[in-house]
């Protein structure tokens, strides 16, 4: 047993510990929000004392590579209750206290950044000096714990608040007319963390795009060169180095940026960073993380206020104050994000979609806001979710397609771009994705995903494109049926001439659909190698030769007539 000192500073070692001993204990499990609590008094006893040109005991000894509890004791209080967490119990061998300390580092930065953003003259305090000089040390533990799989709902949270906090105190806190900072840049800080974060959240073997990206032997060498270090220790890596040295491969596990962390666990903040990167924002990422969180505890009396955003950013920040704020400042932006955020939100990866729904939601209002945000960016929108589904990374192809199923839906053939029929391959091959194209252009594009989609390799993008063509096939008959003419007739029964002129677009805009249609299924259609696709092709022909004019059927019936024919012999059993 190590000895403890006497008096005082015995019961108030006392009293960390048995705080410490809650996280990951029955009770903990029984209430998750203990987590927090323990992390306020955690915060409260380390600040509690701390007057302007105070002293304090230090140890005489150097400081250990591996947590000492001896040399923890002779540390004052700010040091060791940040001592403990970060070297002891964030690197617990149990899962439950370790996820445990997500709740508890929210709490320490979230009062520091606090303070901060109330009285710029607590950055003074021993507590806030000394969170400050492991600021890099707290991002890399929520971080960490962010990607732990074992992290549950509250935990991931508190690290996305954590992570927010951190940002703030960098822009705050670090002055050049503070000693403690002297000779650092705010802006310099501030980079560096972002670029930590963007690091760890887009360094990824198979996601290209997103952030930044670790190449697959990059990712290959890192691997090796961990399982020689571990082996060099008598690890579980002595065994793959062995193997390796006789030419033979061992499996190569997708992880991202930083080490052991899955790309499962970061999926959904990979999106979020290759947003931010993408709008050349970095702070946005930020924002989105915050605009992500919807457990009830942060809505609760008092715990909204402490960790709002603008008790973590600043009421100065550049995204907003609050989540009113942050929309309305991401609003501009809502063109480059919708394709990506829809995209993540029909990703394969359970928790990954569900994150980014409850995003998605909270940047946009969601229902009819939602619907209404998509319409008024519907044309870039559908370009990129199309070039999006024929990417060569499977979860970007599966997430395309299921939100393309979603955003065509009820769609009019103006709303896609109008113009007219298409009846020219070259005219789909010479007009690039992105630019100002017809509404006959992006019909046969949304065929060609949805078919490519349905022969693709991988059954999670196959059972997507079995729904994109569902909706595909119910937008194409939807878009060839002139009678959708006479539902204007409703909407202005009191203005004739807009009524007549409004009735005469749609029937052209059947027109011009049904003509697309009925050619591009006709010659390529029926001959697809794929018998999903050929079926969906063949369906979608019922349905259009079922709504369409015969005026507009007339012209090409002996080429229909003869490719139902050679369909029916290639359909037939063997």
């Amino acid at each position: 047993l190590i000895p403890m000192p006497v008096g005082l500073g015995r019961a108030r070692l006392l009293c960390v510990s048995a705080l410490f001993a809650l996280l990951g204990s029955t009770s903990y499990r029984k209430d998750t929000e203990i987590g927090l609590i323990v992390g306020e008094a955690l915060g409260s006893y380390a600040d509690a004392y701390s007057p302007e040109g105070a002293t304090w005991t230090q140890p005489q000894r150097e400081r250990p590579d591996v947590f000492d509890q001896a040399y923890a004791a002779e540390l004052p209080p700010h040091k060791h209750v940040i001592y403990v967490l970060l070297e002891k119990e964030t690197k617990s061998s149990s899962p439950q206290k370790r996820t445990a300390c997500a709740p508890v580092i929210l709490a320490l930065v979230g009062r520091t950044a606090r303070m901060l953003h109330n009285n710029l003259g607590t950055k003074s305090r021993a507590f806030i000096r000394e969170i400050m000089a492991h600021l890099l040390d707290f991002q890399t533990a929520a971080i960490s714990l962010l990607a732990d799989p074992k992290s549950k709902q509250l935990g991931r949270e508190s690290c996305c608040l954590a992570l927010a906090a951190c940002r703030g105190i960098s822009v705050v806190a670090c002055s050049q007319n503070d000693p403690a900072t002297m000779g650092q840049n705010i802006d310099d800080q501030s980079t560096a963390l972002n670029d930590r974060l963007l690091r760890a959240f887009g360094q990824t073997t198979n996601y290209a795009g997103s952030a930044y990206m670790e190449t697959r032997t990059q990712n290959m060498e890192r691997i090796r060169q961990e399982n020689r270090n571990r082996g060099s220790n008598g690890g579980e890596g002595s065994a793959a180095s062995m193997v390796e040295e006789f030419g033979m491969e061992t499996e190569i596990q997708e992880t991202g940026g930083a080490s052991g962390m899955g790309e499962a666990a970061l999926g959904a903040y990979r999106e979020m960073a290759g947003a931010a990167v993408s709008l050349g924002r970095p702070d946005v990422l930020y924002s989105l993380m915050l605009l992500s969180v919807t457990h009830p505890l942060w809505q609760a009396s008092g715990v909204r206020d402490r960790y709002s955003s603008s008790s973590l950013l600043g009421k100065s920040s550049e995204t907003g104050a609050n989540m009113v704020e942050m929309q309305r400042s991401l609003r501009p932006h809502l063109g480059s994000l919708i394709p990506r955020l829809l995209r993540a939100c029909n990703d394969p990866n359970k928790q990954t979609a569900e994150q980014m729904r409850a995003l998605w939601s909270s940047l946009t209002g969601g229902g009819v806001e939602s619907r209404s945000a998509i319409s008024d960016h519907l044309i870039p929108t559908i370009d990129t979710l199309v070039g999006d589904a024929i990417n060569k990374l499977w979860r970007a192809r599966a997430g395309a397609c299921g939100a393309l199923s979603e955003v065509i839906v009820s769609r009019s053939w103006q709303e896609l771009g109008g113009g007219k029929a298409v009846m020219d391959d070259d005219d789909v091959d010479r007009i690039s994705v992105g630019s100002k194209s017809s509404a006959g252009v992006r019909l046969l594009r949304l065929w060609k995903v949805t078919t490519r989609a349905l022969d693709d390799v991988r059954l999670t993008v196959r059972e997507s494109g079995e729904v994109l063509a569902r909706s595909v096939r119910s937008l194409t008959v939807r878009l060839c049926d002139p009678s959708a003419a006479e539902s204007t007739d409703r909407n202005f029964p009191h203005n004739p001439p807009l009524q007549a002129a409004k009735k005469a677009q749609t029937e052209a805009g059947a027109a011009a659909a049904a003509a697309t249609a009925l050619r591009w299924l006709v010659k390529y259609g029926l001959n697809q190698p794929c018998a999903e696709a050929t079926g969906f092709c063949v369906s979608c022909l019922l349905g259009v030769v079922d709504v369409a004019k015969p005026s507009t059927l007339q012209p090409i019936l002996p080429e229909l007539i003869g490719s139902l024919l050679m369909a029916m012999s290639g359909l037939e059993p063997a």
